[in-house]
């Protein structure tokens, strides 16, 4: 009799338990409620700035007598050709028009943020021209955080991004410093392609492309060894005292000639890298030292990990994607729901008289 008891209370216990906690997820589920992020203005104003840069590539352009392909579904003017004689490396269609996205820009604000970046502090970058619209969304980020940004740029690019023969990424920054749509121009122009000296791309044609670039003015590096190159920009960017270092692209001189800046994961990477060697990349040597990193190449993962959508059909309009928001719950009900559990169960631990 006293065991049935006993297993009666213990049923009654945990229905009482059960019914506390369905109770308390309902309640804080219908007492949630989706407010603005802390920086909803800061990535709102970043994204509008990314917008006008698109914008006025596309017009540049159009000036050029470039063509907007048709692969380019919203003509952001970010979306270069497919395979021609000077493109480096074969690159991902759907991750370029992904990236050719205004939200990208306030996505940089976020992470920036999540980096402990704050007004005041200096950003250094090492873009390719791969993902030209990623290395924007960096600068307009920075610009409306009120953060300086300092950016080293190469002419090089893969299939579908700054590959236009007519238009390099260097001569794109150049457009948007001088229109003031961003708040610098570069501080290093590289060649890109093979050993970072334009090898391996058509000469004739791409002597044409650096030809340009070198006439925009600024410094340039065209250093073929490996080490003496990353060693080169990472003293161009030490310079400048930076509290955060972004990679965008798979530039060999961020990435490194090893594996191991593919195991770090994507966005902010905050795994150490104990050692360097002569193989090392700017990421690793940044992360060794200390200094925040965020690398920009895995598009699909960034996009999955921000709440935006990848290859969308329709681009949501500034202000409005998941990623501008967060759900906050009641407190009360955080508080109250394990509060009744927890008393439940020292009821249910409470010793009982036996029955004489």
């Amino acid at each position: 009799m006293v065991i049935k008891k006993r297993e009666k209370r213990i049923r009654v216990m945990l229905l009482l338990m059960l019914l506390v906690t369905a109770s308390g997820l309902l309640l804080a589920y219908f007492t949630s409620s989706v407010t603005e992020k802390p920086l909803y203005n800061t990535a709102v104003n970043a994204a509008r700035k990314m917008s006008a840069c698109m914008e006025e590539i596309a017009a540049e352009k159009a000036r050029r007598g470039i063509e907007i392909p048709p692969e380019d579904i919203f003509s952001t003017g970010l979306i270069g050709e497919d395979y021609n004689d000077i493109t480096t490396t074969s690159g991902d269609l759907a991750a370029k028009r992904t990236s050719a996205n205004p939200d990208m820009a306030s996505m940089m604000v976020f992470m920036l943020d999540e980096a402990g970046i704050k007004a005041g502090d200096t950003v250094g970058c090492n873009f390719s021209g791969s993902f030209p619209a990623l290395n924007i969304a960096t600068v307009c980020a920075c610009d409306a955080m009120g953060v300086r940004v300092v950016y080293i740029c190469a002419c090089g690019a893969s299939t579908w991004g700054a590959n236009n023969p007519g238009l390099s990424f260097p001569e794109m920054a150049d457009v948007l410093y001088k229109k003031n749509l961003i708040s610098a121009p570069p501080v290093l122009v590289t060649p890109g392609g093979g050993k970072d000296t334009g090898s391996g791309l058509d000469p004739e044609l791409f002597s044409e492309v650096w030809e340009r670039a070198e006439a925009l003015g600024y410094p340039t590096l065209t250093e073929e060894d490996f080490e003496k190159n990353v060693l080169a920009r990472k003293a161009v960017l030490d310079a400048y005292d930076i509290d955060c270092f972004v990679a965008v692209g798979g530039h060999l001189a961020s990435l490194g000639r090893g594996d191991v800046v593919y195991l770090l994961g994507q966005g902010i990477i905050r795994e150490e890298v104990g050692f360097t060697n002569e193989k090392s990349g700017l990421v690793e040597r940044y992360l060794n030292g200390g200094t925040p990193t965020i690398l920009l190449l895995n598009i699909k993962k960034l996009a999955a990990d921000y709440g935006l959508p990848f290859d969308p059909v329709k681009q949501a309009e500034v202000g409005t994607a998941g990623l501008y928001y967060e759900k906050t719950y009641n407190k009360a009900v955080l508080i109250t729901a394990p509060a009744a559990f927890l008393c439940l169960l020292i009821l249910f631990k409470k010793p009982h008289k036996k029955s004489e």
